[in-house]
């Protein structure tokens, strides 16, 4: 176990020097990933010249996941870096004015005042060392996790099963990882690519390890014969409770009249949100919003996922979850030209950090994803079990989607993504499920949240100052502290302004007020959180 005084020796001079040689080796296979690209030819035709072409697309692919895992890795030994000359500056600060007051400091971080009184001026200094303690754990994970990038790369550097390299055109197995069906679509042709997209869309709109994009053209494919399913199945229900009211009957098939009516409410309703989504995604991509997920049976709402910019090439990609009261038709597509409020606020977060960047003469590209794969609670469903705001079931289901959103863009991703999990209110809930249950997020952000499941960084697998909070005035979700504590008393998390700021080149941004300000254009917060979403961490500290 580290100790007080181990701190106090950190240096963060080898880490560096690794990162430098992760760095370089990254450079040097992806030149070799770009030149193996430019070896194909057309004039090795036949069955054995597809099958090796198809060996050697592999070999490309798994070429690249080589070096986006090297660069990835490079990006957290970096980080750990800086952290740890962080807290070891904070440890020896401690340390300097403890002994100038004739304190001691015990292993563990506690500070011991001779005098049985502690003065009130260092009460917060009793607890400094422990937050310094707490702050070196989560950075010892946050290695370890980096360490086990580096191993993983022995994995990654093997080749590809024969059996996914020769699966073909044929239905994904269902039980390949990310990077497994990474491996078989990449192994394709383009012209099997597109057979699979045009003749088999299902299989590939919701799957992780496809190219965005072809997630994209695939689900809007998908949209019209959904409908058809949906139209079908409200008739069918309509049909039975006609049947059971013609002959007095209290059930049919098995089915009570209260089930079947239930059924049918639900389903209206996703044929309601479908039609909504058939609105915007109906003709061909326009380039800046993509649809990269959409599922009308796995739950009891609509489910679906909206990208705005280039999810597979952009320097830095947020993916937040909206939530409670939330629906595709309200948070992801809207009712009339403009997006609905969960999309539109990424956007507005999307749009401020593309400014700051210009501003700053950064050539990068920043990306988002709204997920809403999951079936967020509503105020109708405060008494179903498994759909009430006070249980924890959709945090569950809502954070695994989360956690497959992250690996799917770390997996088919362009080198490695900044990548940042965000979620607000109930959503912050499921992101703090997803970054317990993943190890590919950057930067976390949570804002009018009743919990993000823990109060400490190691627990989300975050760095130090690598987890943002926002709580507004007036938000009483904020303070429920339902869902693993009240945040906003954690001393980890760093916590940004809500507050109205004037900018050092005088731009005012307003402050937030309740639960639903968070992302607003022209708002500090949307300042922070793009602040956040571009590696820079929170700009305007909550003092």
């Amino acid at each position: 176990m580290v100790t007080f005084q181990d701190v106090l020796t950190w240096k963060s001079g080898g880490l560096r020097a690794f990162r430098s040689v992760l760095a370089k080796d990254a450079r040097d296979l992806e030149q070799v990933h770009d030149e193996s690209q430019r070896l194909f030819t057309d004039k090795f035709l036949g069955a054995c010249a597809e099958a090796e072409a198809r060996t050697r697309r592999a070999l490309v692919d798994d070429v690249g996941d080589v070096y986006k895992q090297l660069e990835r890795a490079a990006h957290d030994f970096l980080a750990a870096a800086e952290a740890v000359d962080e807290v070891a500056g904070k440890a020896k600060d401690l340390k300097r004015r403890a002994d100038a007051d004739g304190c001691n400091i015990s292993d563990e971080g506690r500070v011991f005042i001779p005098d049985d009184r502690v003065p009130e001026e260092k009460v917060n200094e009793t607890l400094e060392g422990e937050l310094i303690m707490r702050e070196a754990d989560a950075i010892l994970n946050a290695l370890g996790l980096a360490y086990k990038v580096v191993e993983d790369l022995l994995e990654r550097a093997k080749e590809a099963s024969k059996a996914i390299l020769s699966h073909g055109v044929a239905k994904p197995d269902p039980s390949w990882n990310v990077e497994e069906v990474n491996d078989w679509w990449t192994s394709l042709s383009p012209e099997e690519q597109q057979q699979i997209e045009v003749m088999h869309p299902d299989w590939v709109g919701n799957l992780g390890g496809v190219p965005f994009a072809v997630r994209d053209r695939a689900n809007r494919r998908r949209i019209d014969p959904m409908l058809s399913e949906l139209n079908a199945r409200i008739a069918k229900a309509q049909s039975n409770l006609a049947y059971m009211e013609e002959h007095g009957s209290s059930s049919i098939e098995g089915t009570s009249w209260d089930e079947e009516k239930q059924k049918l409410r639900i389903l209206k309703e996703k044929h309601r949100d479908l039609l909504s989504v058939k609105r915007k995604f109906g003709g061909a991509p326009d380039g800046t919003h993509s649809l990269v997920s959409l599922d009308a049976f796995k739950g009891d709402h609509l489910w679906a996922a909206v990208g705005s910019g280039d999810i597979d090439n952009a320097d830095h990609v947020a993916v937040h979850t909206p939530g409670m009261t939330a629906t595709v038709e309200s948070h992801l597509m809207g009712k009339g030209k403009g997006w609905g409020s969960g999309v539109s606020g990424v956007d507005n977060v999307l749009a401020q950090g593309e400014d700051i960047l210009d501003r700053k003469g950064r050539n990068e590209q920043v990306a988002g994803i709204t997920v809403l794969n999951y079936d967020a609670p509503r105020w109708g469903e405060i008494g179903t079990p498994n759909h009430s705001v006070a249980g924890n079931h959709q945090v569950e289901v809502g954070g695994k989607s989360g956690a497959d959103m992250l690996y799917a863009v770390q997996a088919t991703h362009s080198g490695d993504p900044h990548l940042v999990a965000s979620g607000h209110s109930y959503g912050s809930s499921a992101t703090g499920w997803a970054l317990q249950h993943s190890t590919v997020a950057d930067d976390a952000m949570f804002s009018g949240s009743p919990g993000v499941t823990t109060m400490n960084n190691r627990d989300l697998n975050m760095l130090p100052d690598h987890t943002g909070l926002g709580e507004a005035a007036w938000d009483g979700v904020a303070d429920l502290g339902r869902f693993g504590g009240d945040p906003s008393y954690s001393k980890e998390f760093t916590h940004w302004s809500c507050d109205d700021w004037t900018a050092p080149d005088g731009t005012e941004y307003k402050y937030s007020e309740g639960h639903s300000e968070y992302m607003n254009k022209g708002y500090t917060s949307t300042y922070n959180q793009a602040s956040i979403l571009i590696g820079d961490g929170v700009a305007v500290k909550d003092d």
